[in-house]
């Protein structure tokens, strides 16, 4: 489907309280997003590369979060895909880069930008994110 017809479809998604109805949405362009995962109002998935985005069960993505799957500057392109592990818990207003992953059980905080991986069962803070405390299991 023509890509403009495919970011109006899916921002119009993003504004709804229901996380189902994003899922399903991202889920027709290729992500793989599990049934146990929520997606909050107001997160934005890159609509060009959707199906480059792994969310696992239980991961849960804050209040308008961003997932960039693509990024260029001048004649450099770059597509990476971005992988939310199981029971991930994503604050508000996070912005993620293309080529993360983003281990089990890891916490980022609120408007923190990730532009690395991060471990599972770690913490991650700031801009750019990083580990402050690991979690015990």
């Amino acid at each position: 489907m023509h890509a403009s017809i495919r970011w109006t479809l899916l921002n119009t998604l993003y504004c709804q309280p229901f996380s189902g109805l994003k899922r399903l949405g991202l889920c027709f362009y290729g992500a793989k997003i599990h049934s146990r995962a929520y997606l909050s109002p107001q997160v934005f998935i890159d609509p060009l590369f959707p199906s480059l985005l792994t969310i696992e069960e239980g991961a849960l993505l804050g209040l308008g979060v961003r997932i960039a799957l693509h990024e260029h500057a001048g004649n450099r392109f770059r597509a990476g895909r971005v992988r939310i592990g199981r029971g991930a818990t994503i604050g508000a207003d996070t912005r993620i880069a293309c080529g993360v992953e983003i281990g089990e059980y890891a916490r980022i905080g609120l408007g923190s930008v990730v532009l690395r991986d991060i471990p599972p069962h770690s913490i991650a803070v700031g801009n750019p994110a990083r580990i402050i405390a690991k979690i015990d299991k």
